[in-house]
C-alpha cells in the first residue's frame, strides 16, 4: 500500500512531534484546571452546570493529578530499568568477549529491518510478508538451495555492520517475492565448541540472540514455518554416531524454535544434493524445462501429527515413486541413454529404494525424541541445487567394505554451469505457500487477553466514576430546580420584579 504524498513530507518531522506530545498534554492539562477553576462554575450543559459546585472541581483535580503521577511513575520505572540494563552490559562487556558478536549480529539485523521498512513502505512491514527460517547442518546446501531456487534481493550488507572485535557474522537475512527468509550459518545448527579463549559458546549465544531478537520485534508471530535442509550424500555415508549426533542436533534447534518461540510452526523437510547419488544424470538428463522445475517430494496432509499418518502417505510416495523408475528404465535403456549409462539406472534406482529406511529414521529422530509438542510436519522433498562434487554409489561402497574389496572409483561432476532440479516451484508452490499455518506466540496471546482484561476492568471502573460524578453533579443541580434558587445564585432585587 502506497502512503500519500502528505505523509513522505511530514516524516521527517514525525520524531519532534512524538517528542513533544507530553509537553503540549501536559500545557493542555494546566489550561483545562486553570479554564475549570475560573470560567467552570459560570459554563452551562444544557441547562445546569457541572463544575459550580466546588466539589465536581477538586474531583477533576484530582483525577488529572492522578493520571499525571500515574504516567510519570510509569516513565521513571521504565528508564531505570533502562539505566540498569546498560550498566549491567557495561559491566559484562569487559569480562565477555562474545558480546562484540551479539552486537554485531543485532546492529545487522537493525540495519536489515529499516531496509525492509524502506522497501516495503508500510506501517505494518513486519507482517507484510510471512517469515521462514531455513536451518540446516554446515554443507547441507541450505545457501545453495534458496539462492539458485528462489529469487532473492539483499537489502543489507554484512560489511556495513561490522564491529571490532567480532568474528564472521553468522547470518542472512534475505527478501524475496513471497517471503522474507533466514538463514542461519551450518554452525549455529551443530552448535560445535570453539577453541576460541572466551568464546567457546559463541554458536550458541548467537543462536539465542537470533531467536530473541524475532519475538522482540515480531512478537505476535515470530515465523511462519521452518525450511529444513538435509544433505542426502552426508545422510547415507555418515556412520551410526555420525548420523545420531546429526539427528541429536537438528532435534535440540527444532526444541529451542518451539520453547523460545511459543509456537507450533509448519516443518518441510529438503533433502539437498541428489545429483552426488550415481546414476543421477542418466535418470534425469532427459527431462525438460518444466520436468525440472517441478516438485519431487510428497506434501503430507494436515492431520500428518500422527506418525502413522505421514508414515503411511511417505510410504505411498515412495512405491509409486519407485514404481515409476522401475516402469520407465526399459525404453530408457533403449532409447534415452548410452551403453555406458544403462549400469547408472539400476544404480540409481537401488539406492532409492534403500534411502527410505534412512529417511524414515531421521523423522523419527527429530520429531518424537521427548514429550513435548512436535512442528508440524508438512512434506519431504528431493533436490539437486547445482551439480558439483563427486557422485558415488552408497551401496557398492558398502558392499565393498563388507567384502573387503578395494573402492570403486566414481566421475566427479565438471566444473561447468549448473542447471537446478526440483527447486522452482518447490518454492513457489510449496514451501511459501502455507503462511496461515504457523500458530501465533502463544505468550503473546496470553499477555494480550490479560491487557485486554485489565483494559475493560479499568475502563469499566472509570465508567462507574465517570456516573458516579455525573450523579453527584446532577444531585448538586436537582434541588436548584425543585426548590428554587441555590445559595449564591444571582436573586432579583425584588420578589416580584419581572424581566
Amino acid at each position: 500500500m502506497k502512503l500519500p504524498s502528505f505523509i513522505h513530507f511530514a516524516r521527517p518531522a514525525i520524531p519532534r512531534i512524538k517528542a513533544s506530545v507530553p509537553v503540549v498534554l501536559a500545557l493542555l492539562a494546566c489550561i483545562g484546571l486553570i479554564w475549570i477553576w475560573i470560567y467552570g462554575p459560570e459554563w452551562k450543559l444544557k441547562d445546569y452546570q457541572p463544575f459550580e459546585p466546588l466539589l465536581s472541581r477538586w474531583l477533576v483535580t484530582a483525577l488529572v493529578v492522578l493520571l499525571a503521577v500515574c504516567w510519570l511513575t510509569f516513565k521513571m520505572v521504565r528508564r531505570l530499568q533502562q539505566l540498569e540494563k546498560l550498566q549491567l552490559q557495561a559491566k559484562t562487556q569487559v569480562d565477555d568477549p562474545i558480546l562484540a558478536d551479539i552486537e554485531q549480529q543485532d546492529q545487522y539485523l537493525g540495519v536489515w529491518k529499516q531496509q525492509l521498512q524502506r522497501r516495503l513502505n508500510t506501517p505494518a512491514y513486519l507482517y507484510r510478508l510471512p517469515w521462514y527460517m531455513v536451518i540446516g547442518t554446515r554443507n547441507s546446501g541450505k545457501s545453495t538451495l534458496i539462492k539458485e531456487g528462489y529469487k532473492l534481493t539483499e537489502i543489507a550488507s554484512p560489511e556495513l555492520t561490522s564491529v571490532e572485535d567480532a568474528g564472521e557474522l553468522r547470518v542472512r537475512c534475505w527478501l524475496g517475492e513471497q517471503a522474507v527468509l533466514i538463514d542461519p550459518a551450518g554452525e549455529l545448527i551443530e552448535q560445535p565448541t570453539l577453541s576460541i579463549v572466551g568464546k567457546a559458546a559463541l554458536n550458541s549465544r548467537l543462536w539465542q540472540s537470533l531467536l530473541n531478537w524475532l519475538v522482540e520485534h515480531r512478537k505476535r508471530q515470530p515465523l511462519n514455518g521452518l525450511i529444513l535442509t538435509v544433505d542426502l550424500h552426508q545422510l547415507l555415508t555418515a556412520n551410526k554416531a555420525q548420523r545420531e549426533n546429526m539427528i541429536a542436533s537438528l532435534h535440540q534447534r527444532l526444541q529451542d524454535v518451539r520453547q523460545a518461540l511459543h509456537s507450533q510452526l509448519p516443518l518441510y523437510v529438503v533433502f539437498t544434493k541428489l545429483d552426488l547419488l550415481y546414476g543421477f544424470e542418466a535418470m534425469y538428463q532427459t527431462l525438460d524445462k518444466a520436468q525440472r522445475e517441478a516438485v519431487l517430494g510428497v506434501t503430507f496432509s494436515l492431520n500428518a501429527a500422527e506418525p502413522e499418518v505421514w508414515r503411511k502417505e511417505l510410504q505411498q510416495f515412495w512405491q509409486q515413486w519407485i514404481a515409476q523408475l522401475n516402469g520407465a528404465m526399459p525404453d530408457m535403456m533403449l532409447n534415452g541413454v548410452d551403453a555406458g549409462q544403462r549400469s547408472q539406472l539400476f544404480s540409481f534406482t537401488r539406492q532409492m529404494q534403500g534411502l527410505q529406511e534412512y529417511v524414515v529414521q531421521l523423522l523419527e529422530g527429530i520429531l518424537y525424541s521427548g514429550d513435548h509438542q512436535q512442528p508440524l510436519l508438512r512434506g519431504i522433498y528431493l533436490t539437486s541445487a547445482q551439480q558439483r562434487g563427486q557422485m558415488d554409489d552408497v551401496f557398492t561402497q558398502s558392499a565393498a567394505v563388507q567384502y573387503h574389496l578395494s573402492p570403486q572409483a566414481f566421475p566427479t561432476w565438471p566444473v561447468a554451469e549448473t542447471t537446478p532440479y526440483f527447486t522452482k516451484e518447490l518454492f513457489n508452490q510449496v514451501l511459501l505457500a502455507e503462511p496461515n499455518l504457523a500458530g501465533e506466540n502463544g505468550l503473546w496471546l496470553r499477555n494480550s487477553r490479560k491487557r485486554l482484561m485489565v483494559f475493560s476492568c479499568v475502563g469499566g471502573r472509570g465508567g462507574v466514576d465517570a456516573v458516579g460524578l455525573l450523579a453527584i453533579l446532577l444531585s448538586e443541580q436537582l434541588p436548584c430546580r425543585t426548590r428554587g434558587p441555590c445559595p449564591g445564585q444571582n436573586l432579583p432585587l425584588h420578589p416580584d420584579a419581572e424581566g
